[in-house]
């Protein structure tokens, strides 16, 4: 698996330090996730046998870099089922105070003013403006299509928050899901 807390310790302190127009301009060069290609190309195999396994998933869940990680994952399954012409079984995403996915041909991040790919399922944002890493949710956030976006706002920072009125929120979102209005 991809070992990037000491990036995100940089990419935080880098947040903290300077202020940018956008979120992608935030996080774009910062030196984060693996060295090369393969170790997202390992992971994303790795994950894949998971679903083959012991699937169908219905959606994919993450926080912090498990977020970043869940929308590699969940870009990369939504472009093999379009590419076989077949619907996505993966039909959400829920993301606590992510970062944005890693690009799976090469370094970096998928940045929406960098490229048209986009997450096209419904998605759940849960994140913090007190968060120092905030632009890496807002740059995540920008990566899911507008009109299957829910954003959730919480004050604790970059935590997962355990409040009842947030955790009903997140409820709603899925139950919409169920019922056809997320």
């Amino acid at each position: 698996m991809l070992d990037v807390s000491a990036g995100l310790r940089h990419l935080a302190e880098m947040l903290e330090a300077e202020r940018f127009s956008t979120p992608e301009d935030a996080v774009r060069g910062q030196p984060f996730g693996p060295k090369n290609h393969d170790a997202v190309t390992l992971t994303l195999d790795y994950v894949r046998n998971i679903i083959e396994e012991e699937g169908p998933f219905h959606g994919v869940i993450g926080a912090s870099e498990g977020a970043g990680a869940a929308a590699t994952v969940l870009i990369n399954e939504l472009e093999i089922s379009y590419k076989n012409g077949r619907r996505p079984e993966m039909q959400c995403g829920i993301f606590f105070v992510g970062i944005p996915a890693l690009k799976v041909a090469g370094k970096g991040w998928v940045l929406s003013d960098e490229t048209d790919q986009r997450i096209t399922v419904p998605t759940c944002h849960v994140y913090s403006e007190n968060d120092p890493l905030v632009m890496g949710s807002k740059a995540l956030r920008d990566i899911c299509q507008p009109n299957g976006r829910t954003l959730i706002l919480h004050e604790n920072g970059h935590t997962i928050p355990h409040e009842k009125w947030l955790m009903a929120d997140v409820g709603k979102f899925v139950r919409g899901l169920s019922q056809g209005a997320a």
